[in-house]
């Protein structure tokens, strides 16, 4: 009778041995994925000291933009109005306007460490949906105000071009008149000189809004990222 119940004692040995292999298995995948996960917070965590240094640079970058563009917009529309009405200014006030309307902007963030965490495909360490949303768009974002850029540049120098016939940039230097005097007259009522200066001023116009939304979001980007290094200190 005892040899009987032997078979059954086998089994519910191995049964037990089984069990017991499977719980340590099952414990050291846990172990294994707890370790990995730390990995991943800790190499997020870096990521985002030096995403937070890197958005610094950037928002300095992107307040010389802002600052150039908004006085080139206000120079170009002070000149429309000037022309337009044909108001009498005096000569060094005039001149300020247009050395105003003068240059275009080109914004060059600093872009490395996005780039390397797109490069990388590690994208998905970050579990902030907001800081990975805004990372993975950050491309599309600079080349649609690369877009406005160069359509910005192109209207610049046709503008300049026109210019050239009533100037003397030379004049700037000896604090002179920079309107040519005997071409004054010309200048003031040659339209072609307002249909030129619009769509310059509305370049920088757009690039300015686009210029302060970008600010905005990098500083709510920024915000986003102390949370999250907040938790990496815990």
């Amino acid at each position: 009778m005892a040899d009987d119940n032997r078979p059954l004692k086998y089994a519910r040995y191995a049964i037990g041995e089984i069990i017991l292999v499977v719980i340590g298995i099952l414990i050291a995948l846990q172990i294994n994925t707890w370790n990995e996960e730390r990995k991943a917070q800790k190499k997020a965590c870096f990521y985002l000291i030096d995403l937070k240094e890197s958005l610094l640079n950037t928002k300095v970058e992107l307040k010389r933009v802002i600052d150039k563009s908004r006085l080139s917009y206000m120079a170009s529309d002070t000149l429309d109005r000037i022309l337009f009405h044909k108001y009498e200014i005096p000569d060094f006030t005039l001149d300020t306007i247009i050395q105003g309307t003068y240059g275009y902007t080109i914004y060059s963030p600093h872009s490395g460490v996005i780039n390397e965490i797109m490069n990388s495909g590690e994208l998905e360490l970050f579990k902030n949906n907001f800081i990975r949303k805004t990372v993975a768009s950050w491309d599309s974002r600079l080349n649609n105000i690369a877009k406005f850029e160069s359509d910005g540049r192109l209207s610049f120098l046709d503008y300049t071009d026109l210019m050239l016939n009533y100037i003397d940039q030379s004049n700037i230097e000896r604090n002179k008149p920079v309107i040519i005097e005997a071409k004054r007259e010309e200048f003031f009522n040659d339209h072609k000189v307002l249909n030129l200066n619009f769509p310059k001023m509305r370049m920088q116009r757009i690039l300015n809004d686009l210029y302060i939304k970008e600010m905005i979001l990098i500083d709510s980007l920024e915000s986003e990222i102390n949370k999250e290094l907040q938790k990496c200190n815990k």
